[in-house]
């Protein structure tokens, strides 16, 4: 997921991440529970 500087922390930044940052989320799906049994 990429999220661009102006919908994440725009230009004040926050901590360690600058202002203008993109941020990028890797998320990795662990698994999947069954649709259940109608």
């Amino acid at each position: 997921v990429v999220v661009p500087p102006d919908q994440g922390y725009g230009d004040a930044g926050q901590g360690a991440i600058p202002g203008g940052a993109t941020l990028v989320f890797v998320i990795d799906i662990l698994g999947i529970d069954p649709e259940p049994a109608s």
